[in-house]
């Protein structure tokens, strides 16, 4: 036994450098298999933790952070993405980690005759590390957001509940908000794409506050449509409202009331929302009551959005109005409909903490920071 672990750490440097550079050939595998399925990049991640460099190569958000044990390559999705290209890109990065470790295995078998290569064999334990990471269906989570590896999105893909089956092109989503008109895109539509594309809820905080940052100053601007400024508002309350950021809170009353004001009846869901979070209860609920439906079944990925939330936050609103295993039976309801696709995923931290609050019975609200800190 000692002996084994003497080896094992004898190996760990060679491990340590094979893993690196799988991770790195990992996200080139997903970046080149990205090319071959004509699927545009629009961010490369290397690493977690704290960033050492961000840049941009056209198109493309690069950043590397500090401790190499994860990555990403996030592509574009939209009407014209097949499940194969899907697939292919999806399979990149399996295939850079297979074609290393049979680089390895050659490279031992060419040695046979020799002793074992002790930075050969740990650079193959590397390549193993990292393929059982990506072959056996997994869910990861990072900045509370649950998301699947490479296995478990290519079941996704194959039972019909990756996001790619609920997607929404920007065009869509913009229409959404032109009640049944013609949707009028300006400027703001370019620069709320590039934000959007930087995918400010799974970013860090600091990326994060700089998406605030910009959207404000879109915010006070007189030149966009009314779709583009309600598309904009109902972005920053949902970033608010699943991040919790303090940074939002600020503004979060104002902005529902901008949205009130800027879709009537259509709005009620924002306004309701925010109350609730912000402690109003029985204002809230009052509201949300008007439009909620409890059906969850709806081929509708928006609907489906907003028919979770709503019921999210009429269950927190019945928690602070003292009926805590209400709230919890509505957000048995609301997971269930958050496991019909991938997509919704991204509401399930939301779900979470409200349960959390109903189970813990408080349900404080982030303060939000000074004006000269923010």
């Amino acid at each position: 036994m000692l002996e084994f672990i003497s080896d094992f750490v004898e190996l760990m440097p060679t491990i340590i450098v094979g893993f690196v550079v799988g991770l790195v050939a990992h996200e080139a595998g997903h970046c080149a298999c990205a090319a071959l399925a004509s699927m545009p990049i629009k961010k490369i991640r290397i690493g977690v933790g704290p960033v050492l460099m961000r840049a941009r190569l056209g198109k493309v958000e690069l950043a590397l952070h500090a401790l190499p044990i994860g990555g990403l390559v996030q592509v574009e999705i939209n009407r014209t993405t097949t499940r194969l290209r899907l697939a292919v890109f999806v399979l990149g990065g399996i295939l850079a980690n297979v074609a290393l470790l049979g680089l390895a295995a050659w490279r031992g078998a060419s040695d046979a005759a020799a002793a074992p290569d002790p930075a050969t064999a740990g650079f193959a334990i590397g390549q193993f590390g990292l393929l059982a990471c990506s072959v056996v269906p997994l869910w990861n989570r990072r900045n509370g957001l649950r998301f699947p590896n490479d296995a478990m999105q290519l079941i996704l893909l194959l039972r019909g509940r990756h996001r790619i089956d609920a997607h929404r092109d920007y065009g869509q989503l913009l229409a959404h908000y032109a009640d049944g008109r013609a949707p009028r895109a300006t400027d703001a539509s370019r620069v709320l794409r590039e934000q959007m594309a930087r995918g400010g809820l799974q970013a860090d905080a600091s990326t994060r506050r700089d998406i605030v940052d910009t959207l404000r100053r879109e915010l006070a601007k007189d030149d966009m449509s009314v779709e583009e400024r309600r598309l904009i508002i109902d972005t920053l309350v949902t970033m608010a409202l699943i991040s919790r950021d303090p940074v939002f809170y600020a503004d979060l009353d104002d902005w529902s009331r901008q949205a009130a004001e800027l879709a009537g009846a259509s709005a009620t869901n924002i306004r309701g929302v925010v109350l609730v979070e912000l402690g109003e209860f029985a204002a809230g609920k009052a509201l949300l009551g008007e439009i909620a439906k409890p059906d969850f079944a709806t081929c509708d990925p928006f609907d489906m959005s907003n028919r979770i939330v709503t019921q999210a936050f009429i269950a927190r609103a019945e928690g602070g109005l003292g009926d805590p295993v209400g709230g919890r039976r509505r957000l048995d309801r609301a997971r269930q409909a958050i496991r019909a696709n991938a997509i919704y995923e991204v509401l399930r931290p939301l779900v979470d903490r409200i349960d959390g609050e109903l189970i813990a019975g408080r349900y404080a609200y982030p303060a939000p920071p000074r004006a000269d800190v923010r």
